[in-house]
């Protein structure tokens, strides 16, 4: 009686442990996706070359989940250089931050 117990309480622990796991699971594969979406505004930035000074929002679709992402840039210390900001989070929820990337684009006369 004393063994199925301790089985009982063993079995109940790994239980919890999976449910925790297949919750974290999801929330890492929204970042991750979150931060591919970023990295791959910034390096549109960075090869386009065409920044104005502003803000920029768009959506974007990675693994068939909707992210919607804004893009600031600003002005550095040098003319040649702007300063870009990419900001990622998902539809349903935009004020929480899941990714940003920030970068530094060449301004080529």
């Amino acid at each position: 009686l004393v063994a199925l117990a301790i089985s009982a309480v063993g079995l109940m622990a790994a239980y919890r442990a999976a449910g925790l796991a297949t919750q974290e699971h999801g929330w890492l594969r929204h970042r991750t996706l979150a931060s591919w979406v970023a990295q791959n505004q910034l390096a549109d930035a960075q090869t386009t070359q065409q920044v104005s000074l502003n803000q920029n929002a768009g959506a974007a679709i990675q693994a068939g989940e909707t992210y919607r992402w804004t893009q600031q840039v600003e002005n550095t210390f040098s003319p040649r250089f702007r300063r870009v900001t990419v900001k990622v989070s998902r539809q349903e929820d935009p004020d929480y931050v899941l990714a940003s990337a920030v970068g530094y684009v060449e301004i080529r006369p």
